[in-house]
């Protein structure tokens, strides 16, 4: 008997080829089958995992609450339809592609569903297409590896600086856009490079042994260059936890006003770095984009008119990483 689809019941659906035919006969047609998926189902269900090789196809999905039996029957049946239509044309070929109407078996309690996510993404080694299902490009195992090359982009990174020598709460908030690129040495760590341009701005009120009150502003434009190190820990199929290490040399380019004791204005550029240790988790939402999200904290230091200064931050980092040349992608 069919499972009926649930709103929100979680369900491994499948399907293969008719005969001795095969779905996807380049790397196009696998990425295309995906596009298709998406265009006709990705706003109906929230995909949990799947898994695609030459002569079938398994996702394992969650239907969206809204979402009733007969809609997403007919979503699934347009999809194959749109994709056997296209693969058809492309290949000269007439008839049916796929064996049969798909196949779905609801998920109903967690060790089952951890066997489903096993048993999806060990399917290309079942068929002896790969040694690892590390090595399989098309599922969504999310795991970086021995050889992959990461670039990443990102910005918005917020810092709070709680104080420094001379001043108690301050608060100095930043725009940050940095590069990265790193290379996995194994299955886990990856070493690289970073570049950062950070934008930094403050006001506060000090006081000089508590006796004469300064208010001032400050802008500051910073860069920095240097490694950093980043171990990769998968936490599910489509996500992976990592602490990362940072640290850079650079320059400071400086534009203080006061008012009060010290009034005027004054612009220097000095030498700086930065060292930062965080702990994020990216998640894949599609071939080569992930979303990053990072806590850290960071020590600056910055050198002016021979006077040594040095911040400490904590903050969050939220961006998008680009991921360029993976071997296994999602």
């Amino acid at each position: 008997m069919t499972d009926i689809f649930e709103p929100e019941g979680i369900y491994h659906i499948y399907n293969r080829a008719i005969g001795d035919e095969k779905l996807f006969k380049s790397d196009d047609n696998y990425f295309y089958f995906l596009e298709k998926f998406n265009t006709y189902l990705g706003n109906k269900v929230v995909t949990l995992g799947y898994c695609l090789i030459p002569n079938h196809y398994h996702f394992l999905v969650k239907v969206n609450s809204d979402i009733s039996d007969e809609q997403l029957v007919k979503a699934f049946s347009d999809f194959q339809n749109s994709y056997s239509k296209s693969y058809n044309k492309v290949f000269s070929r007439n008839g049916s592609l796929f064996q049969r109407k798909f196949k779905r078996k609801k998920i109903k309690s967690e060790e089952y569903l951890t066997r489903i996510i096993i048993y999806i993404h060990q399917n290309p080694v079942k068929h002896q297409l790969t040694k690892s299902p590390f090595d399989w490009r098309f599922s969504s195992f999310a795991q970086v590896k021995k050889g992959d090359q990461l670039l990443g982009v990102q910005s918005v990174f917020v810092k709070s600086f709680p104080k420094d020598s001379y001043t108690y709460d301050t608060r100095i908030y930043n725009i940050d856009f940095s590069v990265f690129h790193i290379f996995m040495v194994n299955d886990g760590l990856g070493l690289g490079y970073f570049n950062n341009i950070n934008i930094s701005g403050s006001n506060a009120t000090s006081k000089d042994s508590g006796v004469r009150s300064q208010v001032h502003s400050n802008i500051n434009i910073m860069g920095h260059l240097g490694p950093m190190v980043r171990y990769a820990i998968p936490i599910s199929p489509t996500s992976y936890v990592f602490p990362q290490f940072l640290t850079g040399l650079g320059r400071n380019w400086s534009n203080y006003r006061g008012s009060g004791y010290y009034n005027g204005t004054r612009k220097s550029v000095n030498g700086s770095s930065i060292t930062e240790l965080q702990f994020g988790m990216a998640n894949f939402v599609n071939q080569k984009v992930a979303f990053e999200t990072k806590v850290g904290y960071g020590w600056a230091k910055t050198k002016e008119n021979g006077e040594k200064n040095s911040l400490k931050a904590l903050g969050a980092s939220f961006g998008a990483v680009l991921y360029f040349e993976r071997k296994s992608k999602i």
